[in-house]
């Protein structure tokens, strides 16, 4: 955002979305932390807190995930770090956040500087202090791609249990690439130069190449294990921008997978699995289990397969989610005979528990 941008601004349809889904995957992913002492979420690009109209920003979006869940979190500590570089958004969201009644145990804190410094620092001073970050989401939601070097997604990844919402810009870093001065602005950001060769490529190949290096990035440089990205694309079939979740445990995966799939698409915007342009998956409210049983026939026709083998294919390489396999798919083509259960603990039919081998004609 540019410095003549107003202090509040509309809510636009894609960040209501994804506002939406930050909640949903915060009302899952609390719970099933909170025997830790101590959880931390870290909005990176906070804003003013609320829009326009008094909608809530994700700051406020965030800390209402837990006061209003049904979980008592009382045993644990929930810190809540926002920052804001602007001083007028700053100055509005820590006034709107002072104004807010919340449990002792969430210990919240506005700070006025920029993502980098800031959590920069608090890992710095951890380290020097020999402590390790507690379990830590931390949501990354620029106007832009300044401010957020792969060194510093690096450092977070190392802390246990960490994980990243990053909303990719692509748009402004394919438009000003090559604007003089910003090469190291690129460089940090990608962590290497390889983003120089988008030049070479046509336009159409160039949002695939910048989004996909930047994810082999998380993997290689930051060494996330499980990342999926998701398109956010308006009703004319233009891509607004990328969410990139990045995180180490499959668990928090599929809580992820679980908020895109149970936000309703059917408004201005729609949600995309565009991992492979050619099996393009929208997140609507019915998913197209037809591709999906395509996708598992094409991963584990004529073998045998470990139903556990499936179900972290289904979660890991495709948009799909685990409950979106068995009854859907499985059961329909056993009953066509297009796979057979070679081996299974199961005590009904149609069912598929761990250790059930299944045999794909």
């Amino acid at each position: 955002m540019t410095d003549k941008q107003p202090t509040i601004w509309d809510l636009k349809p894609h960040t209501a979305a994804k506002h939406a889904i930050l909640r949903k995957y915060l009302e899952a992913w609390l719970p099933k932390l909170s025997w830790q002492r101590r959880l931390v979420f870290i909005d990176g690009f906070a804003g003013p807190g609320e829009y326009s109209k008094g909608e809530q920003g994700s700051p406020l979006v965030a800390l209402r995930a837990a006061t209003e869940h049904k979980a008592d979190f009382s045993g644990c500590e929930l810190v809540y770090i926002f920052i804001e570089q602007d001083a007028a958004r700053f100055e509005h969201l820590n006034a709107l956040l002072s104004d807010q009644t919340v449990p002792a145990y969430i210990k919240w804190s506005a700070r006025h500087g920029t993502f980098a410094e800031e959590v920069g620092g608090i890992l710095d001073r951890l380290e020097a202090e020999g402590k390790q970050l507690a379990p830590t989401f931390v949501m990354v939601d620029p106007f832009g791609f300044k401010g957020l070097p792969m060194e510093l997604m690096a450092r977070i990844a190392q802390r246990p249990r960490s994980e990243l919402l990053v909303s990719f810009m692509y748009d402004p870093i394919v438009r000003r690439r090559n604007v003089p001065g910003l090469e190291k602005t690129m460089d940090g950001l990608y962590g290497c130069p390889d983003w120089r060769a988008v030049d070479d490529l046509s336009p159409e190949e160039r949002k695939k190449f910048l989004c996909d290096l930047y994810m082999r990035q998380l993997r290689n440089a930051a060494h996330m294990q499980y990342i999926r990205e998701f398109e956010m694309v308006d009703e004319g079939n233009r891509t607004e921008y990328f969410l990139i979740f990045a995180s180490n445990n499959i668990e928090g995966l599929k809580a992820m997978k679980a908020a895109m799939w149970s936000v309703d698409p059917t408004g201005s915007y729609a949600f995309s699995d565009a991992t492979n342009p050619s099996q393009m998956t929208l997140f609507t409210l019915e998913p197209d289990y037809d591709q999906l049983k395509r996708l598992i026939v094409e991963r584990f026709g004529g073998a045998d397969a470990r139903v556990e083998d499936v179900e972290t294919f289904v979660v890991v390489e495709t948009a799909f989610r685990e409950t979106h396999y068995k009854k859907p798919v499985l059961i329909p083509m056993e009953k066509a005979g297009q796979i057979e259960v070679v081996t299974s603990p199961r005590r009904r039919a149609y069912a598929y528990p761990p250790g059930t081998i299944i045999r794909f004609k």
